[in-house]
């Protein structure tokens, strides 16, 4: 199997930042009231969704570190604290689960870099855009120029640009560029 080198790593951990503690997602209910009305409280805020709830280095989903009563993963919340050392061995994970999905979908020989940058982007927007991506068409196309210029066009939630997500697709078509 395929694994993410260093520079994809350095990339993904810069731009999912590490946090311990559980947030709503920006573009979440409760997020978009937090934006809006930063440091004031309102009333029904914790009433609101955050889902996604996001942990760690921008892990989702089931947390394999906390379980229920039955002994099954516990869904990633609000009230979800890891440990430095849960975050880290959960990135690794999630990395090699996304090289996993990605590496099929390639048909054309790749660096590692380029492989880097795609499972960087995948695991920020997810298997299923990647899959349905021009990003990917132009790629298996071996048309590598146009394919590293899809990058900068995923840099919006819920329609709108954000600059977090600008430069990360610049970071990650850069990445994508970079020879061995």
């Amino acid at each position: 199997m395929r694994k993410v080198n260093d520079n994809g790593l350095k990339l993904v951990m810069l731009f999912e930042g590490c946090r311990l503690h559980a947030y709503a997602d920006p573009a979440s209910p409760q997020g978009q009231q937090l934006i809006k009305q930063p440091g004031q409280r309102c009333t029904d805020w914790q009433k609101l969704s955050g889902d996604p709830w996001t942990v760690g280095w921008g892990s989702t989903g089931s947390d394999n570190f906390n379980l229920d009563t039955n002994g099954k993963p516990t869904k990633i919340g609000p009230n979800t604290i890891w440990t430095q050392e849960q975050a880290d061995k959960r990135l690794h994970d999630d990395l090699d689960i996304f090289a996993k999905q990605v590496e099929p979908l390639i048909k054309v020989d790749i660096n590692d870099n380029q492989f880097a940058a795609l499972v960087s982007f995948t695991y920020n927007v997810g298997i299923s855009n990647l899959k349905k991506s021009t990003l990917l068409t132009l790629l298996n196309q071996k048309n590598f120029t146009a394919a590293a210029d899809e990058f900068v066009k995923w840099n919006k939630a819920q329609g709108k640009v954000l600059n977090g997500l600008t430069k990360r697709r610049e970071t990650e078509k850069r990445l994508f560029l970079t020879p061995m």
